[in-house]
Formats: C-alpha cells, structure tokens, sequence
C-alpha cells in the first residue's frame, strides 16, 4: 500500500515536470546579434509618447527613441538592431539598440 502511493507520487511529480517542460520559451537572441527590421516609425501616444518600429509582425521600441531626423510617424525605414534586456515605461515592444537605421524610401 505505501509502496504504490510512492509509485503515484512520483508520476505525478515527473508529470507535473514535464508539463512545466513543455511550457519554456525558445531563448532569446543573444544581445550581440544584430538583426534588420523592416518597417515604420511608429508615435504611440501613451506616457507622454513613445517612438517605435513596426513591422508586420511586431513593433521594436528603441532605447533612446528614434535618432531626431527619422522621427516622422508612418516614415519606412529599415534598421540594423540589437536586442537589450531590460523594461521602459512605454512597453510597445522589445527593447532594441539601434546600430544603423536609413530611410527605405527612395531618393528622387
């Protein structure tokens, strides 16, 4: 009788691990991968406005905003980034250091 509550006991702790298992999320990129985005400047109006990059799938929120001469709502640019860890009080999106951004709009 002791012998099988043991037995039960143990499935249930190793069932309870593998579901906990099955639950993690792939990790992060690490932060020195630099990635290009694609998208728009993007001004969202909370906390006194905050500027992002959207994409079609995600919007980026760059720490330090976006650099003064891209600061254009809906302008396409197309930015190499770098994720960082951390939180900011706008919570648009993943945080990201912007390495080299440009306009992806063509010159005339």
């Amino acid at each position: 009788m002791i012998t099988q509550s043991y037995i039960s006991l143990s499935l249930a702790i190793a069932g309870s691990m593998l579901g906990c298992a099955s639950q993690e999320e792939a990790p992060p990129a690490p932060e020195d991968t630099a990635f290009v985005i694609e998208g728009n400047v993007r001004f969202v109006d909370v906390e006194g406005g905050c500027w992002g990059i959207g994409t079609d799938s995600a919007t980026y929120e760059p720490v330090g905003g976006i650099p003064d001469g891209f600061r254009q709502d809906q302008l396409a640019v197309r930015a190499t980034v770098r994720r960082v860890d951390g939180a900011s009080i706008c919570m648009i999106g993943p945080l990201v250091e912007i390495v080299t951004i440009e306009s992806s709009i063509p010159s005339p």
